[in-house]
């Protein structure tokens, strides 16, 4: 059976993560760091992203495409 994913809680997790690299940088910038700053665990954090990275590819998605729609 799919994933059901929440496109809506999926950019707020992203966004929270573009500040927790901001405030401690990419390495720093852990999963548990960005789960904790969402309030969530690590666990929900996977059910909308494998990696780090997907956290960060999908923010810088929604930042471009909301400064092209500006």
């Amino acid at each position: 059976m799919p994933k059901i994913v929440d496109h809506a809680q999926r950019g707020r997790i992203a966004l929270v993560a573009c500040r927790v690299v901001a405030e401690h940088g990419f390495d720093r910038a852990s999963m548990v760091r960005i789960a904790r700053a969402a309030g969530y665990t690590t666990g929900m954090l996977g059910h909308y992203f494998d990696t780090k990275q997907d956290i960060i590819i999908a923010a810088c998605g929604s930042f471009c495409g909301a400064s092209m729609n500006a």
